[in-house]
């Protein structure tokens, strides 16, 4: 596996999320989306772009939308997500940041398909990448997405980065 992945993890709902956003905002040449928690909802932030969209609702508006445990995804945000990382796929950046990878891929809904060819297309240009799992699915992402020999970051490491 390609070392220019890292892999943030821990457990559901301790940062993960703010210390990369807290990072992020020192970096230039860098792209992806973080899903940031903004007045009790989830949010996209488009990290080259520096602007947030809807992705939990409060109740699905769409059939297409999405229900996990006590959250509703909004599939239009998961088409943005989808949008931000293919506007970036022709571009040399220093880093791209997928946030998260979850439940949903593992079950190949959300981000997937497209999720697994992005970190093929990453590995081959030796694209230095970030993805962020929560502890729970840490040896299940690894499996599905091949990420064996990837270097697995805590919190306390994402400024260690440069």
């Amino acid at each position: 596996m390609n070392k220019n992945f890292k892999i943030l993890t821990g457990p559901v709902q301790s940062g993960k999320s703010a210390a990369l956003f807290n990072w992020c905002l020192s970096k230039k040449n860098i792209a992806g989306f973080l899903n940031i928690d903004k007045r009790g909802l989830r949010y996209l932030y488009d990290i080259s772009k520096q602007d947030f969209h809807a992705f939990q609702i409060a109740e699905r508006a769409n059939v297409k939308d999405i229900a996990v445990g006590k959250y509703i995804f909004a599939w239009q945000g998961f088409e943005n997500a989808k949008k931000i990382v293919d506007d970036t796929l022709p571009i040399n950046l220093d880093w791209i940041i997928i946030d998260e990878i979850g439940k949903l891929e593992m079950h190949d809904q959300g981000f997937e398909p497209e999720l697994s060819n992005w970190i093929k297309t990453w590995s081959a240009k030796q694209q230095k990448t970030i993805l962020v799992v929560r502890d729970s699915l840490l040896e299940s992402v690894i499996l599905k997405y091949h990420l064996q020999g990837c270097e697995i970051l805590n919190i306390n490491q994402i400024y260690e980065l440069g």
